[in-house]
């Protein structure tokens, strides 16, 4: 469950209990997940890619956004909210975006934007370990 703050607007909990109903699993990352967000921090969310997921996310109101995610290798595609400050990265294996985030956080390494080659490298790591 995630939480959400008390001074978020009644648009942002809707939206956000309704991912969180959705037979998807949505994962939390960004600066909420490593706990350095501020005010006006957005909601950093990834689940697996899939063309379903694409599909009920555009039902759902989402758009296709890239922002500065186009360098992350294994992010597959982004949406986000057209009027909520919500983001939502398909990945190509949620098992390890879970890993190196949860490592991440684990070592007091906290990424910011421009530390996609840290990403990029510790998903080639982990791809090249597993693969073995």
């Amino acid at each position: 469950m995630v939480l959400i703050p008390k001074q978020e607007t009644s648009g942002l909990r809707a939206e956000l209990d309704r991912l969180e109903q959705m037979a998807i699993p949505f994962y939390l990352t960004g600066s909420r997940y490593f706990g350095t967000s501020t005010e006006k921090s957005d909601w950093d969310f990834f689940t697996q890619y899939c063309r379903e997921t694409c599909d009920k996310l555009e039902s759902m109101g989402y758009v296709s956004y890239w922002g500065d995610y186009h360098a992350d290798k294994h992010i597959v595609h982004v949406y986000k909210h057209t009027s909520l400050p919500i983001h939502i990265q398909l990945v190509k294996d949620t098992r390890i975006k879970n890993l190196i985030q949860t490592t991440m956080k684990r070592c007091n390494y906290f990424p910011n934007k421009n530390t996609t080659h840290v990403w990029n490298f510790a998903y080639q790591l982990i791809r090249g370990i597993s693969n073995d």
